[in-house]
């Protein structure tokens, strides 16, 4: 957004990915946006970001500009240009940028797709789990057996 990319789709992703994130980090990230963003919260901005591609807001806000009830495809896109510059500006500060991109690294998941598993030993494993677990088995294997024909096929 910051490199001026600014469609429905691009803001619909960034939004949809604030939101996640919004639920995902801590007081201290919320205090530390809030006051770099001016007391916007990144639901505030989502939020934003939603509004800016949602047809019937752009409407709304093409008869509030035009103080007129029926507002031409040029007024509305007008109003849509308005309402993305607005909800893209605080992404305009890179201070804001880097702020949102620590929080990210702090809240994200990282998946080791690099180092391989190893089986651990079996030396803490209790031998009467194992017996219990292949008793569970026989006992349903049995059951299953004794089952009229018609109902095995559920199975």
């Amino acid at each position: 957004m910051a490199m001026g990319v600014r469609d429905n789709d691009m803001m619909s992703t960034v939004a949809s990915r604030l939101s996640r994130l919004d639920k995902a980090i801590s007081e201290s990230d919320r205090f530390k946006l809030k006051k770099i963003t001016g007391g916007k919260s990144l639901k505030k901005i989502s939020n934003s970001l939603y509004d800016a591609i949602d047809p019937d807001i752009q409407i709304t806000k093409a008869k509030e500009l035009s103080k007129t009830e029926n507002p031409t495809p040029e007024q509305i896109e007008e109003a849509r240009e308005e309402l993305t510059t607005t909800a893209c500006f605080p992404f305009d500060d890179p201070k804001v940028r880097n702020v949102l991109i620590e929080i990210i690294k702090k809240s994200e998941q990282i998946i080791d797709i690099i180092s391989g598993d190893r089986l651990l030993d079996d030396s803490g494993f209790d031998p009467r789990t194992k017996e219990k677990a292949e008793s569970v088995v026989r006992s349903c294997s049995s059951c299953q057996r004794s089952l009229p024909d018609n109902l095995q096929a559920s199975f």
